[in-house]
């Protein structure tokens, strides 16, 4: 399985968490944060963030790491805006930003044309 879903087969992903889901066998944010880094690698925004959702229907709570993974899609998919605006939703939610989610967030504003006027976080900066 390994080899096949690390070169980005998302489609045999997809059927072993089903599979995992048929066995009774209940996901968690570990497994949440991995669908959404396939997403990610196939740089399916849309998908990652459907991920998301699900997760916080069945309350269970994205870590660092699960935003983290979800701020490096929209990066890559063409949308640091919404990198920055994960961060605002961390803070929100007492969620701990670490070293990997500030360099998501530099690169975002790398990325970014006009920061200033996009984004209010990154106002005096």
């Amino acid at each position: 399985y390994q080899r096949r879903v690390h070169g980005g087969q998302t489609q045999l992903m997809l059927k072993i968490f089903s599979e995992m889901k048929n066995a009774g066998v209940v996901p968690n944010v570990v497994t949440y944060s991995t669908l959404i880094q396939a997403h990610s690698k196939a740089k399916d925004l849309d998908k990652a963030m459907l991920v998301m959702k699900e997760m916080k229907r069945l309350n269970i709570h994205p870590d660092t790491v699960t935003y983290d993974t979800l701020a490096n899609c929209c990066i890559n998919a063409g949308h640091p805006e919404k990198a920055l605006e994960l961060a605002d939703e961390m803070k929100a939610k007492g969620v701990g930003l670490d070293v990997r989610t500030y360099n998501a967030l530099i690169h975002a504003c790398g990325e970014l044309k006009d920061i200033e006027m996009k984004h209010p976080h990154t106002r005096g900066v």
